[in-house]
């Protein structure tokens, strides 16, 4: 099942580790094809000129932005959340570039996004500090499977079962989604959406905690899964052990 993207804009944030952004782009694009995808480089070492042709050749909606020096996590999520609002985005997802994307996985999260008006995030394998996002709380004989049957299966068995479509809590940071007017609202200034001194970490927690101050929550997607490999996109692969695209297929 495919799945209509209706005004959503992805940010994708890379940092080597490109072998993972191609994968998450390449998912993305094919379960939801007229979502429109930004990849945002933040002066990758290992970029080279075939680099952007591999990401654009995914799909017609993918486009790409290269910093000419090296700046953080942070500036890629801003530059991509302002182009997304000033592009009209109905929707905006931040995430990390070690992304796998199943069939189904966006129509939930959309779901919960009109119900709540806030933000939300889906259930994944590695939420970090987010206990609530981890997929084994809530799915019998998750079998942790990297591959995209193994993922697709996931989210079909979301669809069967008759869990709440939602619950309120805190979002891991991997990946937010939200409309583009709560983006807007839970701004850090009226010039950036994180604040841009924090360059990497806690940064969506700053973004949540802004946002609830002006009546924005945040909610899990308890019938959305999105795979996460967890290399953060700057490194070794701490589940795979390297960058290999032949340990990733």
């Amino acid at each position: 099942m495919n799945t209509t993207g209706d005004g959503l804009l992805v940010i994708v944030p890379t940092y080597n580790a490109l072998d993972y952004a191609v994968l998450t782009v390449e998912t993305l694009s094919v379960s939801v094809p007229d979502a429109k995808i930004i990849v945002v480089d933040d002066t990758s070492p290992e970029w080279t000129s075939g680099v952007e042709k591999q990401f654009t050749s995914l799909s017609e909606n993918v486009t790409v932005h290269r910093f000419s020096e090296n700046g953080g996590l942070t500036r890629s999520w801003n530059y991509g959340v302002e182009k997304g609002l000033q592009d009209g985005a109905r929707y905006i997802a931040a995430g990390n570039a070690d992304l796998r994307f199943p069939l189904g996985w966006w129509e939930p999260m959309r779901a919960v996004l009109e119900h709540s008006g806030g933000l939300v995030g889906p259930l994944t394998n590695a939420p970090g500090c987010e206990a609530h996002q981890d997929i084994r709380k809530w799915q019998r004989g998750y079998n942790g499977g990297h591959q995209q049957a193994d993922v697709d299966e996931t989210q079909r068995r979301l669809n069967r079962w008759r869990l709440r479509t939602s619950i309120q809590r805190r979002l891991s940071g991997f990946f937010i989604a939200g409309r583009a007017e709560s983006f807007d609202r839970a701004r850090f200034s009226s010039e950036f959406v994180y604040d841009p001194s924090n360059l990497m970490i806690g940064n969506e927690y700053q973004l949540q905690s802004l946002a609830l101050e002006r009546g924005i929550k945040s909610y899990v997607a308890l019938k959305s899964f999105v795979y996460h490999f967890r290399s953060v996109s700057r490194g070794l692969n701490d589940r795979e052990g390297d960058r290999g695209w032949s340990r990733l297929n």
